[in-house]
């Protein structure tokens, strides 16, 4: 056979050893190769959560809630979220939750998508309004409020929590607007009537807005926000007497209202009585774990 012939047969059988060369190379790695695991092998697929399962869970977080005890209800909440992450209710539960343990930015989560799949979202505006509030996002918080009056015109407390926000934010003549608005629907709002006497005193009219919070006391003695800022009036006029006495009756009528015993404590702190001011911080920090003002003071206080 001569050299030409010789060529031509290698050029023809060179592709053919390749080909079972590959085939013979693809055989011995899958003999080598691991099983495969068959679809009986797989990991299980999480099983729906049974009626009995769900309703068991329910209960537990509805007698955890009674009993504030907010911490205990996270666990099984999130399970039924897990399982019915659409759910209104439970979304509600961890909105509230989270709300009493601190954690706003997770309650805003949850009380926004809320809003969104709840057919009453104006169950929740007005603890969703006070959690943007507590992270210091004011005009969020006047945004929620706006979207419950736009819900629900004449709702009076809708009415009085975005005028609460609004004066909150230095925005007087809107907060003025909708607290008379507000006592034109309901005359005997007191709440309403303390927004304006507040008001009056950031106008520098402080005698007028004396007589209107002593009014006030006189149908509601122990009405806490009346107490408070006349508390407040006599504390910066320099009078601590008549102000812790004020302030006082407050927490008496209030026991869980954090603002006077901020006011008290900033009292303690003007009449030296740093370790009492202390107490008053850490007490405002047992019923509301993320409030800013008594964490801040307080480490002050430490330093």
């Amino acid at each position: 056979m001569d050299s030409e012939k010789k060529k031509k047969i290698m050029h023809l059988l060179l592709p053919l050893a390749i080909l079972l060369f590959s085939i013979w190379f693809i055989l011995i790695e899958k003999t080598n190769a691991p099983p495969e695991i068959s679809s009986s092998r797989q990991p299980e697929q999480k099983k729906t959560m049974t009626a009995e399962e769900s309703a068991e869970l329910d209960a537990q977080v509805k007698i955890f809630l009674t009993e504030k005890k907010f911490k205990a209800a996270l666990e099984p909440a999130l399970k039924l979220i897990g399982a019915y992450s659409n759910n209104p209710a439970y979304t509600e539960y961890l909105g509230e939750i989270y709300f009493n343990i601190g954690k706003y930015n997770e309650s805003i989560n949850y009380y926004e998508k809320y809003v969104q799949i709840s057919p009453t979202p104006i169950n929740v505006i007005p603890k969703l309004g006070e959690a943007y509030q507590k992270i210091g996002k004011i005009k969020k918080s006047i945004a929620a409020y706006q979207r419950g009056v736009d819900m629900e015109p004449k709702n009076t407390d809708m009415i009085y929590y975005l005028a609460r926000a609004y004066e909150y934010d230095g925005q007087y003549e809107n907060a003025v607007k909708y607290y008379q608005k507000g006592i034109e629907l309901a005359p005997g709002y007191m709440d309403m009537k303390i927004g304006l006497a507040k008001i009056l005193i950031h106008s520098g009219k402080t005698s007028e807005a004396k007589i209107s919070l002593e009014q006030i006391l006189k149908q509601k003695p122990g009405h806490p926000d009346a107490l408070l800022i006349l508390g407040n009036i006599f504390f910066y006029d320099n009078n601590f007497a008549q102000a812790r006495n004020f302030y006082e009756k407050g927490i008496k009528s209030a026991p869980q209202y954090s603002d006077i015993y901020i006011k008290l404590a900033q009292l303690s702190i003007k009449e030296k009585k740093i370790s009492e001011a202390i107490k008053l911080f850490q007490k405002v920090l047992e019923f509301d774990p993320g409030n800013q003002d008594a964490l801040v003071n307080m480490q002050d206080l430490k330093k």
